[in-house]
């Protein structure tokens, strides 16, 4: 979910807090009301941990986190709630998604960074009022070719998996403005990045990337280029500030 990180944290405090007391169970029906209310005044919005709480209000219900619930299958009680925009599914051990959760066509925002995903089913881009995706830390090979139908995606983060391509409907993703393909393995710039005008920051941290193509200069809206521990040369580094003049960029601890 698209908090900022200090709310993260000031979360992950509360609960190491109740932990060492012996206040948290694993059971995903365990609700901690004041964990909600905390972030309702911090986001403004109310956000469910787990789901007996929020199956008492259906209608009401826009935020859910599941978030460490060591769970390895997504609950289908999901679908009970029509008015659903953002979910937490992060840190746990799930290696695919079900097809039915393309029925959650009001989702906003999903978090599932943290598991153990091989694949994403073609029904999971049906959710195309999708505006922020996590999949940090996964083990996918390869983007469905149905993530084109995204047209609302903002923000999309697939670093730490095991890419080293994307497919050409990346092109169609016009609303995207960041993306985040770090710790993969991609020996260039995907050339379909290049073409994606409205990117404003990239961060393509440790992967293999030697070379630069010339149609980066296409990127006219980029303002934020991440490329630490790559194996790009000085005079590649040169040449890319050539091409990106506007654009701060990020190599090896050097801000160009």
């Amino acid at each position: 979910m698209k908090h900022t990180p200090i709310i993260y944290f000031f979360l992950s405090l509360l609960l190491l807090f109740n932990s060492c007391n012996g206040q948290v169970s694993s059971d995903t029906s365990k609700v901690t009301p004041d964990y909600g209310a905390i972030l309702q005044d911090l986001t403004g919005h109310k956000t469910y941990f787990g789901l007996d709480e929020a199956l008492k209000e259906p209608d009401k219900v826009q935020w859910i986190s599941l978030m460490s619930a060591g769970i390895d299958t997504v609950p289908k009680e999901l679908l009970k709630f029509p008015n659903l925009r953002g979910l937490d599914l992060s840190y746990n051990n799930f290696t695919t998604l079900p097809s039915w959760i393309g029925q959650l066509k009001t989702l906003h925002e999903i978090d599932l960074r943290k598991n153990k995903i091989t694949s994403l089913p073609k029904e999971f881009f049906n959710l195309t009022n999708l505006e922020n995706i996590d999949l940090w830390g996964n083990e996918l090979t390869e983007i469905p070719m149905e993530i084109g139908n995204l047209t609302h995606l903002k923000e999309l983060n697939i670093s730490a998996n095991n890419l080293d391509k994307l497919p050409s409907t990346f092109v169609a993703l016009d609303s995207l403005t960041f993306l985040l393909i770090e710790l993969n393995q991609f020996k260039e710039i995907p050339a379909v990045v290049c073409q994606m005008k409205n990117l404003k920051r990239l961060h393509l941290y440790q992967n293999d990337i030697s070379d630069i193509s010339k149609e980066i200069k296409n990127l006219t809206s980029l303002q934020e280029l991440i490329l630490d521990n790559n194996r790009l040369s000085t005079q590649k580094i040169q040449f890319l500030k050539e091409l990106l003049p506007d654009c701060k960029i990020y190599t090896d601890s050097q801000k160009y």
